[in-house]
């Protein structure tokens, strides 16, 4: 179906993509429950990608330009740059990775 700058598909249930472009420009994907893709760019533009409960992708650029990745509970990559620029890995629990530059710079690993 086509709605104005948009277009929307959905099939099998919960199975369905969503692009919207001129002015948002968004691309929604989602199917099988939880796993579900998320594309917009022009204005905000960021990634996210969940699938299988906990597991899930969030990319951020073109302003805050940060990447964080976390699966299975506690389990989590998180990155920024261009402004703070820092990476911080955790998991399983306590055991995890501090590393700050441009700025502060400093390491820390638990």
């Amino acid at each position: 179906c086509f709605f104005g700058s948009c277009l929307a598909l959905c099939f099998f249930g919960s199975f369905c993509l969503v692009l919207c472009f001129c002015g948002s420009c968004c691309l929604i994907l989602c199917f099988f429950g939880s796993c579900c893709l998320g594309l917009c760019f022009f204005g905000s533009c960021c990634l996210v990608l969940c699938f299988f409960g906990s597991f899930c992708l969030i990319l951020c650029f073109f302003g805050s330009c940060c990447l964080a990745l976390c699966f299975v509970g506690s389990c989590c990559l998180a990155l920024c740059f261009v402004g703070s620029c820092c990476l911080a890995l955790c998991f399983v629990g306590s055991c995890c990775l501090a590393l700050c530059f441009c700025g502060s710079c400093c390491l820390t690993l638990c």
